[in-house]
């Protein structure tokens, strides 16, 4: 009798266990899914082209509300290696998107100081320049009298 109650007990544990392995992996997704969310906020604040990746990150939620509705750990196993694979992607889009960030920047700067550098060297130069050429190709012009 014993051993009968024993088994049971170890049965309803081994049953407990694994349910409570879904509930803590249902969990554990969620935490993944919403640090990976963060991050690619984050992402986007410092300038980075998050089209791609949030893209990638609604498939994976499509994968997740599948796998609910499902339960094929097939699909819980992809949507959780394309989070890992959105992570891994993240710092490199950042370092990009800071660098767009200051070509951006030198671009309006530059711009600018390049359009005045021109204005005032042909305001200084231009009227020598356009009498010149002017009487270089004018120079066999006769006038007559009246």
């Amino acid at each position: 009798m014993k051993k009968v109650i024993y088994y049971y007990i170890t049965l309803i544990f081994l049953i407990f266990i694994a349910t409570s392995d879904t509930i803590l992996s249902q969990e554990t997704v969620k935490e993944r899914v919403f640090e990976t969310y963060k991050l690619v906020a984050e992402a986007e604040k410092e300038g980075a082209d998050v089209t791609q990746i949030s893209k990638r990150l609604d498939t994976a939620l499509q994968l997740i509300i599948k796998w609910q509705k499902e339960g094929d750990e097939k699909l819980i196993t992809q949507a959780v290696n394309m989070l890992d694979e959105i992570k891994e992607m993240l710092p490199s889009l950042i370092e990009e998107g800071k660098a767009r960030m200051k070509m951006r920047m030198f671009t309006l700067v530059a711009f600018p100081l390049t359009s005045a550098l021109i204005g005032l060297i042909t305001y200084i130069y231009g009227p020598k320049l356009v009498w010149r050429l002017w009487l270089k190709y004018r120079k066999d012009w006769k006038v007559k009298r009246r």
